[in-house]
């Protein structure tokens, strides 16, 4: 599957949310970057056909997606954020209640959510009520129900949320698993995840494409815009009361070492960026000029 985005504009009551949005996606891994309000659960919602009335074009293997119907539902997987689920239906109940839903026959769910019980690891759960799992259990039943369809476009929206570390782990080992004949978006705040698995992240500001790129591109872009200082507890308040756009500060046990992005490309170029830096600078310098 392709997808073609192609000036993709929308706006609320005069207020320009996406604007002249250009992206082609391939089957692999994408992040979706930026903060709120720039337009990343827009960009979504077009993507799922939940918002129909935008300009420009989205086309799915050169077809547009304003000709499809209900054969382009069949197509994408999504897990929300929060996914509310009815908590008096067992883990299987729902799953099958789920692949009723998606047009899949009986035999057929049941093989795939053997599958995906087993490697989200909840198969000792599939006989317990919702209403008594752990937010990380109902984010790993809201994955297995996403790809219960073996869905070509697969979209998670802060899908980490709530999952303790080896979750976490576990899942980003289960998308790359996946990402090889699918388009997988990942929409995050969280950009160590972004960092460790995605191919290629799309960081978005002001309601446009800040930069895209794989990681590593997007971290040479700012090379020579980052800057580490150390400073003394003492200075720490007037440190920060004059120097915005601060990445990370670590006790050193004598004081502050700070990490900082600045404009100028004349720092020292052996600071290898990190993608906070990154989103630092496109994400949040780049708005206040």
């Amino acid at each position: 599957m392709n997808i073609e985005i192609k000036r993709l504009c929308k706006s609320y009551d005069g207020h320009t949310v996406l604007s002249d949005i250009d992206i082609e996606l391939h089957n692999g891994i994408y992040g979706l970057l930026g903060q709120n309000g720039v337009g990343k659960t827009t960009l979504i919602k077009i993507l799922m056909k939940l918002i129909v009335d935008y300009k420009g074009d989205i086309l799915t293997d050169s077809v547009n997606i304003r000709k499809y119907k209900d054969e382009y539902f069949h197509k994408i997987g999504y897990l929300p954020q929060y996914p509310q689920f009815y908590k008096n239906f067992t883990a299987q109940e729902l799953i099958l209640y789920i692949g009723t839903l998606k047009g899949m026959d009986r035999h057929t769910v049941l093989d795939r959510m053997e599958e995906l019980f087993e490697k989200t690891n909840i198969s000792r759960y599939r006989h317990q009520k919702i209403g008594g799992f752990s937010g990380g259990m109902r984010q790993r039943l809201g994955i297995c129900q996403a790809l219960l369809n073996d869905p070509e476009l697969v979209i998670f929206d802060e899908p980490t949320a709530g999952l303790d570390p080896i979750e976490r782990m576990n899942f980003k080992n289960l998308i790359s698993g996946i990402s090889e004949n699918k388009i997988v978006i990942l929409s995050t705040h969280i950009v160590e995840d972004l960092t460790a698995i995605a191919s290629e992240i799309i960081l978005l500001s002001n309601g446009r494409v800040a930069i895209s790129g794989a990681p590593d591109v997007l971290t040479g872009s700012i090379r020579g815009h980052v800057n580490e200082q150390e400073i003394a507890y003492s200075e720490y308040d007037e440190f920060m009361s004059r120097t915005a756009n601060i990445s990370s500060v670590v006790n050193n046990g004598n004081g502050y070492t700070l990490r900082y992005v600045t404009n100028n490309s004349d720092n020292d170029t052996n600071i290898i960026p990190n993608m906070d830096d990154v989103f630092i600078y496109y994400a949040m310098m780049q708005k206040q000029r």
